[in-house]
């Protein structure tokens, strides 16, 4: 398909050093890609194509992210950028009915918020947050995208001012609130997960986030307890050197190494117990009767249908008895064994 090579062709130049090459490269570069119809390609029924448009944003992300922080007019273009592609044909689809796209789109915004660089794009966390706080007509998947780039974007943006303080969160700090208070009791399973996710991202953040989420749950609460239980796997997650979040932000590819608690899980899973005597079923009547006498033979019908009797016709069952043994008698010349014969 021509679509597909052409967005092959893009990541090739990516991975070939456009933006290293100068500034007047990286701006011509990124005025044509704004100009391409990138977001109808998130249209297309096609999980090749989808695949391939998500890696385009992300690979360029990746390569223009050590110069959009030394240059505002590159910084105000990428965001751009980022807010027409994000907003809505990233979260599009994100719904998506065939669940290997829904998952595509969803990865595509975990990876943006984690690639870009320190400094992030801020405009989106307010559009993120927006999402999340959304009616019951927002689906499950675009509010469970939301919620991981808004988690990503908590662990990895940092302000350049570096004071203790994060100003890109602060500013949006009863937003944030309302949207992790959403998300980690949404009642969705998945959307709850990502939303214990991004509790302890808010906690991680900067000292404004950390005490604005310490009361939002009481300390004995069921959400308490099960963000508790979470905790040590999801800032397994984000250690530095071997946690899959951390080397995403890297290397612009996802960890593939699991938890602890996942491994330890995964290793007691594969040694089966025997079974115990309780478990072991006695096969059923129909089953035992098989292995006895074999399947039995399909309902079909009888030779010679027997005569039905009833209450005013009784003889009607001798009758068919009688049909019936007549068939069983030897033949005429047929003589009885002289072993068998009485007294023999």
């Amino acid at each position: 398909d021509e679509r597909l090579d052409a967005l092959i062709d893009l990541e090739c130049i990516l991975a070939g050093g456009v933006a290293r090459m100068s500034h007047e490269a990286r701006q011509l570069f990124i005025e044509k890609l704004r100009r391409m119809p990138l977001g109808d390609q998130f249209q297309d029924l096609r999980s090749q194509i989808t695949q391939q448009v998500c890696r385009v944003v992300v690979a360029t992300l990746y390569e223009y992210r050590d110069y959009v922080s030394n240059d505002p007019q590159l910084n105000q273009t990428m965001s751009h950028f980022v807010e027409c592609l994000v907003f809505p044909s990233i979260l599009n689809l994100c719904k998506s009915g065939t669940r290997l796209m829904g998952a595509q789109g969803m990865n595509c915004l975990l990876s943006i918020s984690a690639v870009c660089g320190s400094i992030g794009y801020p405009r989106t966390v307010p559009r993120y947050c927006e999402e999340i706080l959304g009616d019951g007509k927002v689906h499950k998947n675009r509010k469970r995208g939301s919620v991981m780039a808004l988690t990503v974007a908590l662990r990895v943006w940092k302000d350049p001012a570096d004071n203790g303080s994060n100003s890109i969160f602060v500013k949006h700090l009863d937003q944030l609130i309302m949207a992790t208070k959403e998300a980690a009791t949404n009642r969705d399973p998945l959307v709850r997960e990502e939303g214990r996710k991004l509790y302890w991202a808010m906690h991680a953040c900067c000292n404004e986030t950390s005490r604005a989420v310490e009361s939002m749950f009481h300390e004995s609460s069921r959400e308490m307890k099960n963000l508790k239980k979470e905790r040590e796997d999801i800032d397994w997650e984000w250690e530095e050197g071997v946690g899959a979040m951390s080397a995403l932000v890297k290397t612009g590819v996802i960890g593939t190494k699991s938890p602890p608690k996942a491994e330890a899980k995964k290793s007691k899973s594969s040694r089966v117990p025997p079974p115990s005597r309780s478990s072991i079923k006695r096969p059923a009547a129909s089953a035992r009767f098989r292995v006895q006498h074999g399947t039995p033979f399909k309902s079909q019908k009888v030779s010679t249908p027997m005569k039905l009797a009833s209450s005013d016709n009784e003889p009607g069952v001798v009758t068919a008895v009688a049909s019936t043994t007549s068939k069983l008698r030897p033949p005429s010349n047929f003589s009885t064994p002289s072993a068998l014969k009485t007294g023999g």
